[in-house]
């Protein structure tokens, strides 16, 4: 009787563990990117750890930015989805962990695995 107890008392724990949500995580590494600003001007944007799983805005990071966010380099552990579009929407783009792409990768938003 008590083995019994203390199986079901393992199975359980076993359960509740399987069933919560992943521990919150970040992309190790570095992601940067380039954009012009309203006058122009070409700057680059760095980002260390980016969060793994939220979609990241490129105004959010690169508040001065005109347009669109282009050349990003993925020097992170984890593949990137890169968006057309605002809120991880629209046409979208993987680039593999370590690689970068061209200028004419163009996005506003990204999404980290």
């Amino acid at each position: 009787m008590r083995y019994r107890a203390l199986f079901l008392a393992a199975a359980s724990a076993c359960a509740v563990g399987l069933a919560a949500p992943p521990a919150a995580s970040a992309a190790e590494g570095e992601f940067s990117f380039q954009y012009r600003d309203a006058d122009g001007v070409l700057l680059e944007t760095k980002v260390a750890n980016p969060a793994s799983y939220e979609c990241h805005e490129v105004t959010d990071i690169a508040t001065t930015i005109a347009g669109y966010a282009f050349t990003p380099v993925n020097r992170t552990g984890s593949a990137v989805v890169l968006f057309k579009d605002p809120n991880c929407a629209g046409a979208a783009y993987r680039l593999n962990a370590g690689s970068q792409a061209t200028e004419s990768l163009k996005f506003r938003s990204a999404r980290f695995s």
